[in-house]
């Protein structure tokens, strides 16, 4: 489409002149990516299901107990996270990934995981990370979590990202009486990474 501006292309022409400039026609495409509590796949179908999406974190703070231990039971958040190959691209690749989450309230970047993969025999990819433990949080406002790829040996990364929001209670938690246990870490520490094709 053009509008009599000699200066003016359409936003599609300069998509489509972008994209052949970078490549990123022949690049993979985002299918999803989602945060829950629990994942199933059954072995035979191979179907995926997700249990309790995140949507929302709520965080504050706990008061002291006079004896013992305050226990934290911090359910675990596993991202999911799929990307598929275009028609005609070469399935043997190389591609770096990178599994991170953007802290509000200014985005800092928290690592979970990187590394390579190929799509092999299968147009579908997807990559699924266990977070364990508590994470950093100091402020409400925005958490994303992101998925990222990009060619081995390319600069720029192709990106899709799931959003939850964050809130802090205002009232301090009183923890019960008697509750003893171990407080887990105050980061992420422990991550598994799946990334098998579909």
């Amino acid at each position: 489409m053009y509008n009599g501006n000699k200066n003016t292309v359409s936003v599609f022409r300069f998509f489509e002149l972008q994209s052949s400039y970078w490549g990123i026609l022949n690049m993979p495409r985002p299918v999803f990516i989602i945060c829950s509590q629990f994942i199933s796949q059954d072995k035979d179908t191979n179907l995926f299901s997700v249990f309790n999406v995140i949507e929302k974190f709520n965080f504050g703070q706990i008061e002291a107990p006079k004896e013992g231990a305050v226990l934290i039971e911090w359910q675990p958040i596993r991202i999911t996270a799929v990307w598929m190959i275009q028609p005609g691209d070469d399935a043997t690749k190389a591609y770096d990934y990178e599994i991170l989450l953007l802290l509000p309230p200014d985005n800092k970047p928290l690592p979970i995981s990187t590394g390579q993969f190929n799509f092999g025999k299968r147009p579908l990819h997807r990559f699924t990370a266990q977070i364990l433990g508590q994470l950093p949080l100091s402020d409400e406002g925005i958490l994303y979590a992101q998925s990222r790829i990009r060619r081995t040996g390319h600069a720029d990364w192709l990106t899709q990202d799931y959003p939850i929001i964050v809130e802090k209670d205002k009232a301090i938690l009183k923890p019960k009486q008697g509750g003893i246990g171990k407080v887990p870490p105050p980061s992420p520490s422990a991550s598994r990474v799946e990334s098998p094709s579909l």
